[in-house]
């Protein structure tokens, strides 16, 4: 899990478009062979809303406790850039610390717009 977890990571790190895509792809090793596997995970609508969300999100638990604000704030913006529009929070991770990082990153970044906080 960890090696796939550091593959996304590189996978986020490649520059995409601004447009947000209707498919997000990467490669990933498959677990059962090893061998190098392309992942694709479409948009999933959200309810009735219309509003389109990634099927992964990032998670913020540790955000302003073992992860810096740099170092988040790095984390978001690729992870935006990846087209990856699902954040997950909630005032109790870090005593809101995580929330106050996401808010300042987004006003900085222009971004809220394109991102669903959950």
């Amino acid at each position: 899990l960890l090696g796939t977890y550091h593959q996304l990571l590189e996978a986020l790190e490649k520059p995409s478009s601004a447009k947000l895509p209707r498919r997000l792809s990467f490669e990933l090793d498959d677990p059962v062979t090893g061998s190098q596997k392309e992942t694709t995970l479409e948009y999933r609508a959200l309810g009735r809303t219309g509003v389109k969300v990634s099927p992964l999100g990032l998670g913020t638990d540790n955000f302003g406790d073992a992860t810096s604000e740099e170092e988040a704030r790095k984390i978001i913006n690729r992870t935006l850039d990846a087209g990856i529009n699902l954040i997950d929070t909630g005032d109790t991770y870090c005593e809101g610390a995580s929330e106050r990082i996401i808010g300042r990153v987004l006003k900085e970044n222009k971004k809220r717009h394109q991102v669903f906080v959950a």
